[in-house]
């Protein structure tokens, strides 16, 4: 079996058409060059070049080795490049799973940074609750998965790497009643856009003052389009809707009518015995360069 250095020594030879000359550009002896030629020729019985006193020049034989070994090492070249590029998170494919509120507060600025930097990189995003994602996660379907902690099974074991606490508060549209003053008391509709901002944020109370009906929908447009153009009350994280906030067409109740605010923590799961890909830290980075933005400019405000 040759290596890929032998049939480099081939082309150069065939290039130069000197074996001085051919050796100094490979930066091996003139004898090493030779021996490492005369050894192919030997191996498989083939005359790869004729030898005179104005040089060499490859035989025919030769020269359909030569243009063989010419792509061989194109393609080696190639592969080198994209082990490099795919170790340095240049190109190659990225899988992962993040639920519906994280992915409304940090997916849209940090797949856009991921995809400036690295845009002949291959993302596969799905937006779904934990408990959907987790079969994704167990078949090697995903690598990890953006979630609210949960619980969680104790087999296979799961890294849990803490991404930090989403704050929730009461969200209305500019003008609402409670914004001046009002009662919950009065009914309002109330919105939910997951089940995992309810245990840290909202007591059993405020299905009571919610009048017991609690209106769970997971799309945010659908949400955001309903809380702006009536009196409806949403429970989500000031994360998620930090735009609209900014904007002014959402608002956060502020106490004491905001009587019910919280968070949740979220974290990056993962499976234990698994490493992350080079794309897999990447991602997680720019998710939490994200999330500390968010954190910022909550403080700020």
């Amino acid at each position: 079996m040759f290596d890929l250095r032998h049939l480099r020594y081939l082309t150069v030879l065939a290039k130069r058409l000197n074996y001085a000359r051919a050796a100094d550009e490979l930066g091996i002896t003139q004898s090493a060059l030779s021996r490492s030629v005369q050894s192919l020729e030997q191996d498989y019985g083939i005359r790869l070049f004729e030898r005179g006193r104005g040089g060499v020049s490859a035989t025919l034989a030769g020269r359909q080795i030569i243009d063989r070994a010419l792509g061989l090492l194109a393609n080696a070249d190639d592969l080198e490049s994209h082990l490099r590029n795919t170790a340095q998170g240049d190109v190659g494919e990225l899988s992962f799973g993040i639920a519906p509120v994280p992915a409304r507060a940090l997916l849209a600025r940090s797949l856009q940074e991921r995809l400036r930097q690295a845009p002949k990189i291959r993302n596969n995003v799905f937006i779904r609750s934990f408990d959907a994602l987790l079969p994704m996660l167990l078949a090697g379907e995903i690598e990890f998965i953006v979630s609210p902690i949960v619980l969680v099974p104790d087999f296979p074991p799961l890294r849990c790497e803490k991404l930090g606490d989403f704050p929730v508060n009461l969200i209305v549209r500019p003008g609402h009643p409670l914004l001046s003053g009002a009662s919950l008391d009065n009914h309002f509709p109330f919105l939910l856009s997951g089940q995992s901002v309810m245990p840290h944020s909202a007591p059993a109370e405020l299905l009571d003052e919610s009048g017991g009906v609690i209106n769970l929908i997971e799309d945010f447009d659908t949400l955001i389009h309903v809380t702006r153009n009536s009196d409806a009350v949403w429970l989500t994280s000031t994360y998620a809707v930090a735009d609209e906030i900014a904007q002014g067409t959402l608002a956060k109740l502020s106490k004491p009518a905001a009587v019910y605010e919280g968070h949740f923590t979220a974290a990056i799961f993962s499976l234990d015995r698994s490493s992350p890909s080079p794309l897999a830290k990447l991602m997680k980075q720019s998710l939490r360069h994200r999330f500390n933005s968010l954190v910022r400019d909550h403080a700020a405000g």
